[in-house]
């Protein structure tokens, strides 16, 4: 006779598998609940690559341990598909996040697509840089494996390339997903806020898009993700895929002054807290963390 699932056992929450003997090398994975299976009184689990669904005792998984530690602060953040359909998700808790529990996310951005492949295995890591709600210009960077062709859809992450502007996709460190169901399997947040180098009236200076903090909580990355629930995301996407947008970021229309043409004159750049008065904004680029 089938029973009813266990309690604390959620859908779409992260565990931890332990005590397996069959197949020991599956012993402190991180994997996904998907579904309660009733006739075999087992669960349903995901692992962070492929599709393949693993039956699991109920004694058999936990809760990790990083759970229990809510006000951490990392680096970076792996973000996998929800198992809910977006219009589903209704609180942060249903976005499931985790930290490196293999080896923690390397201190050098120049070692991250190394730490991707050797840690991770992941084929071919691409990366697209994105603005969350508060910043004028990409704040966060998505990374993502563009070769990814089993994995199941990151709903989220297609959702945060279509509210990401054109150029940011045209970038030359950006390559497309292979998958014609876009993004797959897990990916990976790091914190990196755009720096302008402006030219002003009392010189050149360096302006922070959106707080400069390069690391966070994982409640604070899932408030974050929520934005990307909305309709409003696309509209901002939009707004920053002009011309003005890509000197001003995600400001309203009627906010974003005319460039003039001659180069002379200032105009106001909105920054996080602060505008300031700017002639040229000289060039972009991303904090180091």
């Amino acid at each position: 006779m089938a029973t009813a699932p266990p309690e604390k056992i959620v859908v779409g929450r992260l565990v931890q598998i332990k005590g397996l003997q069959a197949k020991p090398d599956y012993n402190g994975k991180l994997v996904v609940v998907v579904k309660y299976l009733p006739e075999k009184e087992r669960w349903a689990v995901n692992l962070a690559q492929g599709n393949k669904l693993l039956s699991v005792k109920q004694e058999k998984i936990a809760q990790p341990e990083f759970l229990k530690k809510p006000r951490k602060k990392y680096l970076a953040l792996e973000v996998w598909p929800t198992i809910a359909s977006l219009d589903e998700v209704v609180s942060v808790d249903q976005i499931p996040v985790s930290p490196m529990i293999e080896k923690p996310w390397p201190s050098k951005w120049s070692e991250e697509r190394t730490y991707l492949k050797r840690v991770k295995k992941w084929k071919n890591p691409s990366i697209l840089g994105f603005s969350s709600k508060r910043a004028d210009k990409p704040d966060l960077m998505m990374y993502f494996d563009v070769d990814d062709l089993t994995s199941p859809v990151n709903a989220l992450a297609n959702r945060i390339a279509a509210a990401t502007p054109s150029y940011k996709h045209e970038e030359a460190c950006t390559e497309a997903p292979k998958s014609a169901a876009g993004y797959r399997g897990n990916v990976i947040i790091v914190s990196s806020p755009t720096i302008s180098e402006v030219e002003s009236p009392s010189g050149v200076q360096s302006i922070v898009n959106a707080k400069f903090d390069t690391t966070f909580t994982m409640s604070r990355l899932q408030k974050k993700l929520m934005f990307f629930k909305t309709e409003e995301c696309i509209k901002k996407g939009k707004r920053q895929d002009t011309v003005g947008g890509r000197c001003f970021g995600g400001l309203p229309p009627d906010l974003i002054p005319q460039i003039p043409s001659s180069g002379h004159g200032y105009y106001i750049y909105s920054t996080v807290g602060k505008p300031v008065k700017v002639k040229k904004i000289l060039s972009d680029h991303y904090a180091i963390h």
